[in-house]
């Protein structure tokens, strides 16, 4: 995990993005399975980026790349790490889903999730807003809720 800030906790190194500077990455990323972008690096409207992607090099190449940001659905970290050869998602799925369950929590009443949720995805692959996401995407976060009980 790498994760934004200080502290010497282990298996957690400190590194900022968007100037290049912090802990060595190296012994961290060789060994993860995931990393997970939280910040708003790539975001739509944000002017902050990432420097370079010479970091997705560190990963092994069966790591799994999340991009919490979703707008656009193909940021250039995903697809930095998607050249590489790595899975990559964004974090639609987790904001579809998040709001179902508010809805369940609001409602005080189950909804049926999986019919929302594809009803959703199927909304937003059909806008020319530039919401829709690109197949690879939409396989993967299929393949995700699939695989994922809530």
């Amino acid at each position: 995990a790498v994760q934004a800030g200080s502290g010497a906790t282990p298996g957690i190194a400190s590194y900022d993005f968007a100037i290049g500077r912090g802990d060595d990455l190296s012994d961290v990323l060789c060994d993860a399975d995931i990393l997970i972008n939280a910040t708003p690096l790539g975001m739509e409207g944000v002017s902050a980026k990432f420097l370079h992607f010479d970091f997705l090099k560190k990963l092994p190449r069966d790591a799994l790349v999340y991009d919490l940001i979703y707008r656009p659905a193909e940021t250039e970290l995903l697809a930095a790490a998607k050249t590489l050869g790595m899975r990559v998602v964004n974090g639609l799925g987790m904001l579809v889903y998040q709001g179902l369950l508010a809805d369940e929590l609001f409602l005080n009443r189950a909804v049926d999730r999986e019919a929302l949720f594809g009803a959703i995805l199927e909304e937003l692959s059909e806008t020319t807003d530039g919401v829709g996401l690109p197949e690879p995407i939409r396989e993967a976060q299929n393949k995700e809720r699939k695989n994922t009980k809530l």
